[in-house]
């Protein structure tokens, strides 16, 4: 709930954003996931028998190691290909 300070109202446009916001169907946004490349320097941290391992992101940073995975580690944009699963579970690579 949002509450305002004394003498202080929404307008009109603004309640009505709100009652849309609670009102309003909420979408399964999809969930992003990457592979590590086989040609980047830290292919060997992404899977097994020498398979890149699928490794959800779970954080990005505004800086040149911005995306998190599962892992724990930090990679470039360039070291990884994306994936993202729908809300039915299909993954669609992402070019």
């Amino acid at each position: 709930m949002i509450s305002y300070p004394k003498n202080s109202a929404p307008d009109e446009n603004h309640k009505k954003v709100l009652d849309r916001r609670k009102t309003a169907p909420r979408m399964n946004a999809p969930t992003l996931y990457a592979t590590i490349k086989r040609r980047s320097k830290y292919a060997y941290q992404g899977g097994r028998d020498g398979r890149p391992a699928l490794m959800r992101v779970t954080r990005l940073e505004d800086d040149s190691y911005a995306f998190h995975l599962d892992n724990g580690n930090r990679y470039r944009r360039e070291d990884l290909t994306f994936f993202a699963q729908s809300p039915e579970g299909k993954l669609l690579k992402l070019t």
